[in-house]
């Protein structure tokens, strides 16, 4: 399954709706600015203060449904495609750090996956009052330190990678 397979599975599993959903759009706004402040939040930089507590605030807001109201006039062509170029650039980003992105990318797809255990057969989905998926007991964390790659010196990150699927 491809990592856009299994990010479309975990919606399907959560009960995204595949339609134009305002309360929707306005969570995951939010939840990418969840997801942008724990990325600031690794470098350990005390300059960032200031723009980790404002992109929290904002964050909470989307969250809690402060911009649905917004969301139902957003230029919905505009925002996919920057909403593509957000997982593009982050994608970019996990390469620069220098990792094996398919593979980190498919063990944070199987750790998501998990929020939703299998009890009686059935999914199980868990969900917080704004919506949010909340994690389980079941629940696995990804390990993605297996999948950081150092290349030895002169040599791209490409190129290991390249090495280490054709052995």
């Amino acid at each position: 399954m491809s990592f856009v397979e299994g990010v479309k599975e975990f919606n399907q599993i959560a009960g995204t709706p595949e339609e134009f959903n305002p309360r929707k759009v306005a969570l995951y706004t939010g939840l990418i600015l969840e997801e942008v402040r724990e990325l600031l939040e690794t470098y350990n930089d005390p300059r960032l203060g200031k723009l980790i507590t404002a992109v929290e605030f904002h964050s909470k807001m989307f969250k809690t449904g402060d911009f649905d109201e917004a969301a139902k006039s957003i230029k919905r062509e505009e925002a996919l495609k920057e909403t593509i170029d957000i997982a593009v650039v982050a994608l970019g980003e996990g390469i620069s750090i220098g990792a094996d992105i398919v593979a980190a990318c498919d063990e944070v797809s199987e750790s998501n996956l998990s929020k939703f255990p299998f009890v009686d057969g059935k999914r199980v989905v868990l969900k917080d009052e704004n919506g949010k998926v909340k994690k389980p007991p079941e629940y696995r964390p990804a390990n993605v330190a297996q999948y950081l790659v150092l290349p030895p010196v002169g040599e791209t990150v490409f190129e290991t990678i390249t090495k280490e699927l054709t052995k």
